[in-house]
């Protein structure tokens, strides 16, 4: 019988792996990177924008590994996990929006390739 620490999760290759932790999620890993490359370039948005733009992508970009963790310690109801994860697609919505907005207030279009780029071709899979 399998421990309640820890679940096992098919990988895209069809390995069965043992997940301990919400930090051994790929999604988990994915949005912390993200959400720490957007705080670096949130730096350089203008000084009016601090209280608004820089503030909303900041704090939406950690809401989707925050909300991971949460409904990864939530993953023994089942109704609590999916809201969670809900959640967590919902802040990744809105710092996408951010995202765009922040292209044409802030034109920083060059540097978010990389960005974009992860997040569009990582799939969420269990490592």
């Amino acid at each position: 019988m399998q421990s309640i620490s820890s679940r096992l999760l098919q990988t895209e290759e069809g390995e069965m792996v043992s997940i301990r932790h919400f930090q051994e999620l790929d999604v988990y890993q994915l949005a912390m990177r993200t959400s720490m490359i957007l705080f670096e370039l949130s730096k350089a948005f203008p000084l009016d924008e601090r209280y608004s733009l820089t503030d909303q992508v900041r704090r939406s970009s950690r809401s989707v590994y925050a909300n991971t963790a949460e409904a990864w310690r939530k993953r023994r109801y089942p109704n609590s996990f999916v809201s969670k994860l809900s959640d967590a697609e919902a802040e990744a919505a809105e710092t996408q929006v951010w995202i765009e907005f922040s292209r044409s207030r802030v034109a920083i279009s060059t540097p978010m390739m990389p960005i974009n780029s992860t997040i569009n071709t990582n799939t969420y899979k269990a490592r």
